[in-house]
């Protein structure tokens, strides 16, 4: 599997600052931007994200899909996929959400191919 260059697209959204796709285990697949930046957040996000997710299913909520955190200096954006794999993007505030979720779409299908 060669995810090079997939989250490519994502860098090109103003404001983004780095995004990763990580596995199950918090272990980056591939790394577009600040790679010390991102490969932090991804390593506890992996832990919680998965209690996070039970949570919802335990309460009715429903699927978890995605996150968004708030922080005072920057954004952070995560898109679960299936199998416990993410998508984990760092944003400076301002970034163009909208642009962001529009090529994520493209993103997640490109990596879901390179997957099978």
């Amino acid at each position: 599997m060669s995810f090079r260059g997939a989250l490519d697209p994502l860098l090109e959204v103003p404001g983004v600052l780095a995004t990763a796709f990580f596995d199950a285990d918090g272990q980056p697949m591939t790394l577009a931007g600040d790679a010390a930046l991102i490969e932090l957040a991804g390593a506890y996000q992996s832990v919680w994200l998965e209690k996070l997710a039970a949570a919802c299913d335990q309460s009715a909520l429903g699927n978890l899909e995605e996150l968004r955190f708030d922080f005072d200096r920057a954004s952070m954006y995560v898109v679960r996929l299936p199998e416990g794999f993410f998508i984990l993007v760092l944003m400076a505030h301002g970034a163009a959400v909208w642009e962001l979720k529009n090529r994520l779409t493209g993103v997640v299908k490109r990596l879901a191919k390179e997957m099978i």
